[in-house]
């Protein structure tokens, strides 16, 4: 009976010392879900923070890209507002006038419109007041399409190529010119000579300045007996 007492006695030690195990297990098992409960929380406040993170990236970016879009578009408006500036301080010419003309003893000079008798094409032309245009020399190219087609260009001569401004092209140009301009109206006259015979047939003459077209005139040649 001793011996079971004593037995018991150690059951009982043993059960308590489980039950106090036990309870600070449960207390331990209440901590760790408390520590799980407040880190899921964590994650989703983290999660939400992501989310909202990630919408103000998408918002940012379509502010961004709309940005871009308006610059773009104020630079195009720039752009053209700047062309269209230039565009304005181009001089505008009036009575163009082209004309065949052959020179005379004593240096008098005589309009003709005879192939054979031209010496010389003179192209006049009234550049008129251009109140954005500043004042000072005009640089003015002259071209002369021949009844061919095709422009008179000789290198030595002073011929040369320059670009239309408002499409990047090529073209050759006959002769140029300088013209003071003083913000009035003022007469001026290019002359080409050759040292070949002019051809029979229609004439062009274009004037361009900083790459546009001013002016234009046909003239005709005709054939015939001095």
């Amino acid at each position: 009976i001793n011996g079971l007492r004593q037995q018991s006695d150690n059951y009982k030690q043993e059960l308590d010392a489980l039950k106090a195990q036990n309870a600070h297990l449960n207390q331990e098992n209440t901590v760790l879900k408390s520590n799980i409960q407040e880190k899921s929380a964590n994650i989703d406040l983290l999660k939400t923070d992501k989310n909202r993170l990630e919408t103000d990236k998408a918002e940012l970016a379509l502010a961004k890209e709309k940005l871009e879009s308006q610059k773009n578009n104020l630079s195009e408006e720039k752009d053209l507002l700047n062309a269209k500036v230039e565009r304005g301080k181009v001089m505008q010419l009036s009575n163009v006038s082209a004309t065949g003309m052959k020179s005379k003893r004593k240096g008098k000079e005589a309009p003709t419109d005879k192939a054979k008798n031209t010496d010389f094409i003179r192209v006049c032309f009234d550049m008129l007041k251009n109140p954005i245009a500043e004042n000072g020399d005009k640089d003015l190219l002259l071209r002369l399409i021949n009844p061919e087609g095709t422009v008179l260009w000789i290198e030595s001569s002073g011929s040369g190529v320059f670009t239309l401004n408002e499409t990047d092209e090529s073209m050759k140009y006959t002769t140029r010119s300088k013209l003071s301009y003083q913000g009035k109206v003022v007469n001026h006259c290019i002359d080409w000579q050759q040292e070949n015979e002019f051809a029979p047939g229609p004439y062009t003459a274009q004037i361009y300045q900083d790459g546009y077209l001013i002016g234009t005139r046909g003239m005709i040649l005709s054939k015939g007996a001095f």
